[in-house]
């Protein structure tokens, strides 16, 4: 297996983190159990030239103070506009202890099934393995499912079982991670209509209730009288 490495720096926290960007540089920092949390910066393009290759489930292994420090990426953040990497904390690991990560699902092919769509169920599986015997990714040739109603479980995965375990879910392995489903027909709402008020008749029974209170108003001063 190749060992991914990056050279890092120690960064000052009274550092302009913006500048740094500016610069093609970095921010992040590294931390572990017992490891002493340290504020760290480096090359932007070293990063995103790293990242193509481990992605968030690989071990990195960082060259800081000439010593090589296994990691993991344990957040990224990403500029919402740019896309580029704003900051990254690394979790130091131990080799020889099992860690848990998630592993993105990616698909090869495409399905070829009139009125049908492939929904991922999903996107991400967690698993247990040593930082080293981490896969980098489920790869599913979708070629195979050729009707709607079939599907992909976990089960079906392809892996090194002896060294990777999946965390199981309540559906078990019998949970889809793909699933061809028929493209659901669209339903023409139908408009009803709606009732039109007739301003002439309210304004009519308006006037009809004006003029019947000011006859009884009239009574009334005639009964007074008498």
């Amino acid at each position: 297996m190749k060992k991914h490495q990056i050279q890092v720096k120690k960064r000052d926290l009274a550092t302009n983190v913006k500048q740094l960007r500016r610069d093609g540089v970095v921010p992040g920092n590294v931390f572990g159990a017992s490891y002493k949390s340290q504020a760290i910066q480096f090359s932007t393009k070293s990063f995103k030239d790293l990242f193509a290759q481990v992605g968030e489930s690989g071990v990195v292994y960082l060259n800081l103070d000439k010593k090589e420090t296994p990691a993991m990426i344990d957040e990224l953040q990403l500029d919402p506009v740019t896309d580029e990497p704003i900051h990254v904390s690394f979790k130091v690991v131990n080799l020889l202890e099992k860690v848990t990560a998630q592993i993105p699902v990616k698909t090869t092919g495409e399905i070829d099934i009139a009125e049908a769509v492939l929904v991922t169920v999903l996107g991400e599986i967690e698993v247990e393995a040593l930082p080293t015997d981490l896969p980098e990714k489920f790869e599913i040739d979708v070629t195979q499912l050729t009707k709607v109603g079939q599907s992909i479980t976990l089960a079906d995965l392809k892996y090194d079982r002896d060294k990777v375990e999946i965390v199981i879910g309540e559906g078990g392995l019998e949970a889809p991670v793909l699933l061809v489903q028929e493209v659901a027909e669209e339903v023409e709402e139908v408009e009803e209509p709606t009732e039109t008020e007739v301003i002439g008749e309210k304004e009519g029974e308006e006037t009809e209730s004006v003029e019947e209170d000011e006859k009884a108003g009239v009574q009334t001063k005639e009964e007074e009288a008498s």
